[in-house]
């Protein structure tokens, strides 16, 4: 049965609108299942985001994934991790995300605003993919971050990553090999509280 006219309107406005980050438009997203394709088209990017955390990163016990939407992801990092988190403002995506990943833990909300607590006070690595284009506070929320994990990997689709270089330029930041699928790419970055904590050495 072809879709009415009036709820292609209505998605098509949806998506205009999607990088607000209001909760009411990403959780209306969601009224359908998989609404960005991810379980179908971004497989590869998985793969290869959990290859570059183990290339970086110590062993993981405990991942924090902020942005987890309906568990896409979250299926990969249990490849990684032994406990994992997985918190987003959508509760028609964390629904399905439960059901996908039963033994992980969902939370509803922003890191800041969250009802229940977090299981863990510190995580051994935070994710934050494909998350940060969300929104106007990615300042806030990687400093946020940065208060419970003790590693960050971030990853950024182009062309929107470019405006958000800026953000990862400081102590303790490095940019990784970005991620190349077909003629798709994904710049990453990783923050380590390690290595922001190493002293600077001086210039010859």
């Amino acid at each position: 049965m072809p879709v009415p006219i009036s709820r292609l309107l209505e998605r098509w406005s949806l998506r205009r609108h999607q990088f607000s980050g209001e909760p009411a438009v990403l959780d209306a997203l969601y009224d359908r299942a998989d609404p960005w394709k991810l379980k179908r088209r971004e497989q590869p990017r998985f793969i290869a985001t959990n290859a570059l955390i183990r290339e970086n990163c110590p062993p993981v016990r405990t991942l924090l994934e902020i942005g987890c939407g309906e568990g896409a992801q979250t299926c990969h990092f249990r490849m990684l991790a032994r406990h994992i988190t997985g918190i987003d403002i959508s509760p028609s995506a964390l629904a399905r995300a439960r059901v996908s990943v039963p033994d992980a833990i969902f939370l509803e909300g922003t890191l800041g605003t969250l009802r229940s607590p977090i299981p863990y006070a510190r995580y051994d690595i935070a994710t934050l993919c494909e998350v940060l284009v969300y929104g106007n506070r990615q300042q806030q929320l990687i400093a946020d971050v940065q208060e419970i994990a003790d590693n960050i990997i971030v990853t950024n689709f182009e062309p929107q990553s470019r405006a958000l270089a800026h953000l990862f330029v400081g102590t303790g930041w490095r940019e990784l090999k970005p991620i190349e699928v077909g003629a798709k790419r994904w710049r990453a970055y990783f923050w380590s509280r390690l290595a922001s904590r190493q002293p600077r050495t001086a210039l010859a």
